[in-house]
């Protein structure tokens, strides 16, 4: 008799948790939830704070998967408190719901977030971690994300990937921020104004590469204020787009099998200032060399190469290398059309073959 009173003041409590989601405060009601709803299932439909319970190294233990199901307009804060799940992390949004992690540390097997249109994903001063896979966050049109540090250890740490894919007006911003990965770290932008912006952040990858891309009209990425990108399989960065720009400025880029730094269409334009770019392969910088107009601008850079150096633009393009020291196993090459502007100034460049503004 014991036995069903006790069995029957939890279901009474599940479902006071998930049909009266106001009075959801604590890591103990969520472990609750998730280990006792209908297929891991944790409904939310109104703002919901977690603010209750342990602090990392401590932590609550669930010991099932968990989905978290917002609905629109809904909010879910986890604040100061620690949980480790023994199954998959999932979150489902709908349109406006918005997901926050403030000085908080969550662990799972792997950690996914499909948010719709107006969405807000924010990671501060905390840590998200996927012990065996993939940590993905994915937002929909007019999604932010937004994730600052300073926390010793990074903010999000993946045994497998770090996926984000934006769509439509797509933010996304790294500050003071860590993130590594074991299988790579992969930036898809969709839509035709999506944003990355790295500042004073550290972006590593042990066993895949870095890649970020953008097929949309307007598409931008930055690293800047002594950002680090570093993988041994390379770091990517491609922006078809035909106005997209990719912009560093104070940044160090270790690359390892090459670097690929290319804008699409007629209008692309690629700065690199006051930063260094190494990697065992080929270096690549690239503006519009099937269109028009493009332009790459090099300034007070170091550039260590393995492989061939290559920096050009289209038929009408502007070529600019300057104040720059420039080192290559095979050959640096600085190039643009026949319509084009080539300039090379102040440089210091060391490699078998030159071809210089020819």
């Amino acid at each position: 008799m014991k036995t069903r009173i006790l069995t029957l003041v939890a279901a009474m409590l599940v479902f006071a948790i998930n049909g009266a989601a106001q009075s959801f405060t604590s890591t103990a009601e969520l472990k609750l939830a998730c280990e006792n709803s209908p297929n891991n299932v944790v409904n939310i439909n109104v703002p919901t704070q977690i603010s209750s319970g342990p602090q990392a190294p401590a932590t609550e233990n669930v010991n099932t998967r968990c989905t978290i199901a917002l609905g629109q307009f809904a909010s879910f804060e986890m604040s100061q408190v620690s949980m480790t799940f023994a199954g998959a992390l999932r979150f489902q949004a709908a349109n406006e719901a918005h997901i926050l992690f403030i000085e908080s540390q969550v662990s799972a097997p792997s950690i996914n977030v499909a948010q719709t249109s107006k969405s807000l994903f924010q990671v501060e001063r905390s840590l998200l971690t996927a012990r065996t896979g993939n940590i993905v966050v994915s937002s929909g049109t007019e999604g932010s994300v937004d994730i600052q540090g300073p926390l010793v250890g990074g903010n999000l740490n993946a045994a497998g990937a770090v996926n984000f894919n934006g769509g439509l007006k797509y933010f996304a911003s790294l500050t003071d921020a860590g993130i590594s990965a074991g299988a790579g770290v992969n930036v898809n932008m969709t839509g035709n104004e999506g944003q990355f912006i790295v500042t004073t952040s550290n972006i590593q990858a042990a066993n895949g590469a870095i890649n970020i891309t953008g097929s949309g009209e307007k598409n931008f990425a930055e690293f800047k204020f002594n950002s680090v990108a570093a993988s041994p399989r390379g770091i990517n960065i491609r922006l078809n787009g035909n106005e997209s720009e990719i912009v560093g400025n104070q940044f160090s880029f270790d690359g390892g099998a090459g670097i690929i730094l290319r804008t699409g269409g007629n209008k692309g334009k690629v700065t690199m200032a006051d930063g260094t770019l190494s990697a065992t392969g080929a270096v690549q910088v690239q503006a519009s060399t099937t269109g028009l107009e493009g332009v790459v601008v090099v300034q007070n850079a170091n550039f260590n190469s393995g492989g061939s150096t290559r920096i050009e633009t289209g038929s009408r393009g502007n070529t600019e290398v300057l104040d720059s020291s420039l080192t290559s196993s095979t050959l640096i090459r600085f190039a643009t059309g026949a319509g084009g502007n080539c300039k090379s100034q102040n440089n210091i460049l060391s490699a078998p073959t030159l071809q210089v503004c020819q």
